[in-house]
């Protein structure tokens, strides 16, 4: 809209939102929301692509990120044979107990219900991926390789069992539980004899 001013001169005034183009204006507050949404959105994605892609990996990839020590001495030997057989053995046998408790109660129609699974397989499944961390991390001698590759797989296997468990309860076709529950049940058996190797080899070496 354009009106005179006293010496004639036209002003412009505009009316309403002045477009973002006009000098000396500043936009509304579409902008800092717009960036507030993106923000929004990338923390969203970034939180699903771990856990999509990160959560579990160490888990997925069990018996795969071991570490070797290719030289080793007396003192560092039995050090190592010391923390496996007072707490990484003992940890993972306690996980695989109550993974196979949780599993026979499935098996046996004792829990049916996906949610009430769900409350007993989380605690079990969150200290399955701090056990895999600490297996992993703990360095082992090379003599000693594959028993600590097995008890990082069991650890694996435990949680795969886990896994099958809850696509079965949340099937939809009898068939297709039965399905998951049989692969549950050969993950468990795995996952238990890789454990007794790891256990009966680990007893051995300390003579008991």
């Amino acid at each position: 809209m354009s009106t005179a001013t006293a010496k004639g001169t036209p002003h412009i005034r505009l009316e309403g939102r002045r477009p973002a183009w006009v000098p000396g204006t500043r936009p509304r507050g579409d902008a800092p929301i717009t960036c507030l949404v993106i923000i929004i959105v990338s923390l969203i994605g970034a939180v699903w692509g771990y856990y999509h892609f990160f959560h579990n990996r160490a888990l997925e990839n069990a018996g795969k990120e071991i570490v070797i020590n290719s030289t080793t001495n007396d003192e560092s030997r039995n050090n190592y044979l010391r923390r496996m057989r007072t707490n990484h053995v003992p940890a993972v046998r306690r996980m695989g107990l109550e993974t196979r408790k949780l599993s026979v109660q499935v098996f046996n129609g004792k829990i049916k219900e996906p949610e009430a699974a769900e409350e007993l397989i989380l605690p079990i499944e969150n200290r399955l991926r701090e056990l895999i961390e600490e297996v992993n991390s703990q360095g082992t001698p090379k003599q000693y390789a594959e028993i600590h590759r097995k008890l990082a797989l069991s650890v694996g296997q435990y949680w795969l069992t886990l896994v099958k468990i809850r696509k079965g309860l949340a099937a939809k076709e009898t068939s297709e539980q039965k399905a998951f529950f049989k692969e549950a049940r050969a993950h468990l058996k795995e996952a238990d004899a890789n454990f007794h190797t790891t256990d009966n080899a680990i007893k051995a070496a300390v003579g008991r």
